[in-house]
């Protein structure tokens, strides 16, 4: 004789099936705390059986395609359904133009530079001004006292404590209105992509803890002249990405948007490949003797892996890297040794050891095909 099973073991499928609903829904932040009801799809009647066997002589249909076998019995016709949840991805989208942050420029030569001296990833904060339409102004950055290594920099409450101290002692009793504009984060990728890493998103979130902290705007940067901005607005639960950009000058008041002028052959975000040879190069040697096609392969491949190359280990001098600049752009010797020395004061760097290893195969690879 079977003994029944408890009422409590009937309902487990049930209960399971459930919780793993509420599970799910208690990850979408855009619904509500609700009852959740599972509703059973409406009992449609079966399909042919597969033993229904066609008869030996199927009328032709034309052509002289016999009548098709009757439909598996594993597919079932589709129904009308009641309205239920779909597996929805929230988004928002600006329907009026996005506020765009500005650097002036003392504050873009400093970054410049923090960008040119740091050799690993590096952080600072800056003083943030709102205008009257809505923009951001970053009038001021102050390096960070911190430890950085080739993929990552942390900001610590040692290094916050110390930038404290050294605004106070720069503005003295007017140092609390200055601390309360430290809405700015930026760091530096070195020569990787400008794309926020999960420790980024987490290190920008933490931000919003305080309820007093309103607004981030967070910037990241690279030695290949790439900046990309976000702006975190916690009061409003939102975060703005990848906004535009540029300089303005107080003392003119004008706004200046800095561009390249060749737009980059390979990868967007990272090096400057526009001096590689295109594909079609090869393509084209195909037509010539045997010894051009060998060339115009051997050229390409030295091209491509100097660009690679180049990732780790080429650096310009100032005068090189900013020549293409504006006067009122560009760094000078004076200033390259200010923030120089402030960098050794402030930052301590770590090596990775899986990152000098790529630096050594590059350079192998480099000198084999010279």
């Amino acid at each position: 004789m079977q003994t029944p099973k408890p009422e409590k073991a009937k309902a487990s499928s049930k209960d399971e099936e459930s919780g793993f609903f509420q599970k799910m829904l208690s990850l979408r932040s855009a619904v509500p705390d609700g009852e959740t009801v599972l509703v059973e799809p409406p009992v449609l009647p079966k399909p042919p059986s597969a033993n229904n066997k066609p008869s030996a002589n199927p009328a032709p249909l034309g052509l002289g395609i016999a009548t098709p076998p009757p439909p598996f019995a594993s597919v079932s016709p589709l129904s009308d359904l009641p309205l239920m949840l779909h597996d929805y991805h929230p988004r928002a989208e600006l329907i009026e133009r996005p506020p765009a942050v500005f650097l002036t420029p003392e504050t873009y030569k400093r970054i410049s530079l923090f960008i040119h001296v740091g050799k690993r990833e590096v952080g600072w904060m800056g003083t943030v001004t709102k205008s009257e339409q809505g923009d951001y102004l970053i009038d001021q950055v102050f390096l960070l006292h911190q430890n950085v290594s080739d993929v990552e920099t942390e900001i610590t409450r040692d290094g916050l404590a110390k930038l404290g101290m050294e605004l106070q002692r720069q503005y003295g009793a007017d140092t609390i209105k200055h601390v309360n504009r430290l809405h700015f984060w930026g760091h530096s990728h070195v020569r990787m992509g400008t794309g926020p890493s999960p420790r980024d998103e987490n290190t920008s979130l933490r931000f919003g803890w305080n309820d007093d902290f309103q607004l981030l705007i967070r910037g990241i940067f690279n030695k290949r002249g790439r900046a990309e901005f976000a702006i975190y607005r916690f009061d409003k639960g939102i975060r703005i990405l990848d906004v535009p950009w540029g300089i303005y000058d107080p003392a003119t008041k004008s706004v200046l948007y800095l561009r390249q002028k060749e737009k980059p052959f390979f990868f967007a975000n990272g090096p400057a490949y526009s001096q590689m040879q295109p594909p079609s190069t090869v393509a084209s040697a195909v037509t010539a003797s045997t010894q051009k096609l060998k060339t115009a392969v051997v050229n390409e491949v030295r091209q491509s892996v100097d660009s690679v190359t180049a990732m780790f280990d080429k650096e310009l001098t100032l005068e090189q890297k900013f020549a293409g600049l504006p006067e009122l752009l560009r760094p000078t010797q004076a200033e390259l040794q200010a923030v120089q020395s402030e960098y050794d004061e402030k930052v301590v760097e770590h090596i990775v050891p899986g990152f000098t290893k790529v630096r050594e195969w590059v350079g192998a690879l480099k000198r084999s095909i010279k």
